[in-house]
């Protein structure tokens, strides 16, 4: 609770606890930090009653897991059954933990433990660092899987990288391309076939995951600069931008940009109050760039599968890394509902300070801290944060 958010409004008044609806007197208790030290089992007691746990430690484990080509540890069991029972209960799961505590396990191990030994394909969006780790990590883990990476949406060309769908596989613990290679648009055609998934499962008997990196996934136009070059008044000859007319100008320093200084990145401006003037406006963000309408549109893979393999993917799992927070997360998971249906999906997000527990694999929601609010003279105990909203 150090966050400016709640300073200034959120405290706990000294001897003094909410108990009955009246506050009772206790002492050395100052900050939100003690309290929670001071009443730490009582909470714990209070969540379990009213969010028992999907799965316990007690609860026998599925089969299936005794089946993945890495024995998981204990606390993975855990998570990969408690992710499990969440799929029989909605569409979506999400597992939050430290890096380097195996969320790619849990989520690889909860596909395979709910498919069942049927064949199933699954599509995994990872940061674009990690499509490679990802494939690795899959051969050797799941039994008779084959991976696929997902290059673009296009067929190969003469460009010297890669395009379409290309099969990989582990050779001197290096992932290289080898194998089967299509494309999308080749995956979404079922021919003879009832369907485009009958067909690939002609093609294919045996589970696969497709492993596309989220630039890749998220592809969209080409773009280029948008400027002006002033033809009169006192700025002829300056690069203005379109949305104000003035001169683009570096942040924070009187120095204007020339045409020379737009490169291969995209330049923007926030145009608000200006310092020297009085007059409050709301800052708007203004993009000195737009799509280029003379290329070729391309397509993004994400949007392909969305539109024209409806019902191709059995499971969806998206992992963030640490510059995509808590609220980006959501928002891509609520984005991959969209996209694939009714095929179970889950996110893989890393811990984030603002989030206090381990959720997604136990428990339904975690526990509610209150606090005291002050309103003049008028004081009232209200929710002030919770870790699972």
């Amino acid at each position: 609770m150090k966050s400016a958010k709640y300073a200034g409004y959120v405290a706990i008044t000294a001897g003094s606890e909410l108990k009955g609806g009246h506050l009772m007197k206790h002492a050395n208790i100052n900050d939100i930090p003690t309290y929670m030290r001071s009443y730490a089992p009582e909470w714990g007691d209070r969540i379990l009653e009213l969010h028992p746990p999907l799965y316990t430690v007690d609860d026998p484990p599925s089969p299936m897991i005794g089946k993945l080509l890495r024995k998981p540890y204990p606390a993975h069991t855990l998570a990969i059954m408690g992710l499990v029972r969440r799929w029989q209960q909605a569409r979506a799961g999400a597992v939050i933990a430290e890096c380097g505590t195996g969320k790619t396990l849990i989520s690889l191990g909860a596909v395979q433990t709910h498919a069942e030994d049927r064949p199933f394909t699954a599509l995994a969006m990872v940061p674009p660092q990690l499509v490679e780790k990802w494939c690795r990590e899959a051969i050797l883990t799941l039994p008779r899987v084959r991976v696929f990476i997902i290059d673009g949406l296009r067929t190969p060309t003469n460009s010297n990288s890669h395009h379409g769908v290309n099969e990989v596989k582990l050779r001197n613990k290096r992932i290289v391309r080898e194998g089967l290679r299509t494309s999308l648009s080749e995956l979404r055609l079922r021919r003879t076939s009832p369907s485009a998934r009958k067909r690939w499962d002609s093609l294919c008997p045996s589970p696969a995951l497709f492993v596309v990196g989220r630039d890749r996934a998220k592809l969209g136009f080409f773009w280029r600069h948008a400027y002006q070059i002033a033809r009169c008044g006192r700025y002829q000859g300056s690069v203005v931008n379109p949305d104000s007319g003035s001169p683009v100008c570096l942040w924070k320093e009187d120095e204007r940009l020339l045409a020379m200084d737009f490169k291969k990145v995209k330049l923007s401006e926030m145009l608000g109050q200006a310092e020297e003037t009085n007059h409050a406006r709301r800052p708007l963000y203004s993009a000195l760039w737009q799509a280029d309408g003379k290329k070729i549109r391309r397509f993004a893979p994400v949007d392909f599968i969305g539109r024209y393999m409806d019902g191709f993917f059995d499971y969806a799992i998206h992992q963030s890394d640490s510059a995509d927070k808590s609220a980006a997360c959501r928002h891509y998971l609520i984005s991959l509902l969209w996209y694939f249906g009714s095929c179970p999906i889950t996110s893989v997000c890393p811990y984030d300070g603002a989030t206090s527990t381990f959720t997604g694999h136990t428990t339904n929601k975690s526990g509610c801290i209150y606090g005291e609010y002050k309103h003049g003279s008028h004081t009232s105990w209200e929710k002030c944060f919770c870790a699972g909203e």
